[in-house]
């Protein structure tokens, strides 16, 4: 594996699929923050954040375990399609019903309706296991198409919603179309890339395989993702709305330049998951690794540069206060690449089953820090947390989990490799490849 790695059309289209995604995403935001001003745009941003941590039932990631299934090809293609399917089905039942019970409690009807509405995309995102098949083969120019299209009806249908002034639940609702429309266009890409066969087998045994694989990782990103976005709850518990919304647009940009290493972790994942065994794999594993945190410590590097500019460009005058906060947490990307990184060599060594273990331990100090930090210094003591958290659950745990213990010396040399420049040449054999 090498730096032209990065420039293949694989991943250059994994990447455009992928910012594409991310730019819908803060584009709207953007959008949202503008037109509707901090205090809704806060109540926005926390029923996404809610419905987000539900989310992590109701949607039981199985994407990564399937990958590696796709790649394996050690069960028939229909036969994982149709389990899993059968495991989505069900979650976002489940995850859907956890809605409807918080609806009761929640005293803000906007919220309230917002969130119902909301949360019917857990069940237009079932289909998307399809993305997993795309990217096990290698053609993320399916995806990357597949985002433009929806990317387009989206923003269209949200524009229409706005330039109307329509109320927040109709943002909402265009946000869960979204899915639907990604959604739709994966099973019609897949639909004709298969020559028109679409058949599905059900297994209970594999869907039963596929939730005890994917269930640490499903509960490792619950952690991760509880402490990315119990900072907008709290905030709002603490500070309001308008702070939320402030804060909330700090975070969106964040996510933004986070993307990047999440993506190329991903799409780089099946050559490691292809070469499991090979002489090779241990410095295989380290360029991997390489790779993907000197992306992440560059655009660290660029979001601390540019962060003014950023909150101003996509916000405006209104969120300016919010620049500070961005600039903490811009050593994010760098940690998130960080974690994409151990997240995949972890599957690679089939070591799952104890990834919960260090995502939970940031979790909890993150709460810990936001709870202690928020009431004293603000949106400045969420951002604060966040880094804590990060930098707990994927670095320093590794090293203190026997089995993890190898993944965070990988990240060590390539944290030194990144920062301490090495020779081209050491770095990187021209005739090793993955």
């Amino acid at each position: 594996m090498n730096f032209k790695d990065l420039i293949s059309s694989n991943q250059l289209y994994a990447l455009l699929a992928k910012g594409i995604e991310g730019l819908k995403i803060i584009a709207i935001n953007a959008f949202v923050a503008r037109y509707y001003g901090p205090e809704l745009f806060g109540k926005y941003t926390f029923i996404i954040s809610i419905l987000s941590v539900i989310a992590i039932v109701a949607e039981f990631r199985l994407q990564s375990v399937l990958i590696k299934e796709y790649s394996k090809s050690d069960f028939e293609l229909k036969v994982l399609l149709g389990s899993a399917l059968l495991v989505n089905t069900f979650f976002a039942v489940v995850g859907f019903a956890l809605v409807y019970l918080y609806t009761i409690i929640e005293n803000d009807p906007i919220v309230a309706t917002g969130m119902l509405i909301y949360g019917l995309s857990f069940f237009y995102k079932i289909p998307r296991l399809l993305r997993g098949f795309f990217i096990s083969i290698e053609r993320n120019v399916i995806i990357a198409k597949c985002e433009i299209i929806s990317s387009f009806l989206t923003i269209s249908l949200l524009y229409f919603f706005i330039y109307n002034e329509f109320t927040i639940e109709y943002i909402l609702l265009g946000r869960s179309l979204d899915f639907l429309f990604i959604s739709l266009l994966f099973i019609i890409c897949f639909y004709t890339y298969r020559q028109n066969e679409f058949k599905i087998d059900t297994s209970l045994k594999v869907s039963k395989y596929l939730i005890i694989k994917s269930a640490p990782l499903v509960l490792s990103g619950a952690a991760m993702l509880l402490f990315q976005r119990v900072d907008i709850i709290l905030i709002r518990e603490y500070m309001g709305d308008y702070q939320a919304g402030l804060y909330g647009s700090a975070a969106n940009i964040m996510t933004l330049f986070s993307l990047v290493p999440l993506v190329l972790s991903e799409s780089l994942a099946p050559k490691i998951f292809k070469e499991i065994g090979a002489e090779s794999f241990d410095e295989m594993r380290f360029k991997f690794s390489f790779i993907v945190i000197s992306v992440g410590g560059g655009l660290s590097l660029l979001m601390c540069l540019f962060s003014y500019p950023l909150i101003y460009l996509f916000y405006g005058e209104s969120y300016l206060s919010s620049w500070s906060t961005l600039l903490v947490l811009s050593l994010s990307p760098l940690l998130i690449a960080l974690g994409s990184v151990a997240g995949q060599l972890i599957v690679a060594d089939n070591s799952q089953n104890l990834a919960y273990i260090k995502s939970i331990i940031g979790c909890f100090a993150t709460i810990i820090s936001n709870l202690i930090l928020i009431p004293v210094i603000g949106l400045m003591g969420a951002a604060i947390s966040t880094l804590i958290g990060l930098i707990i659950a994927n670095f320093l745990a590794h090293y203190f989990i026997p089995r993890y213990r190898n993944i965070f010396f990988i990240q060590c040399r390539s944290l030194k490799a990144f920062f301490i420049p090495l020779s081209k040449n050491r770095v990187f054999s021209s005739n090793t490849k993955c």
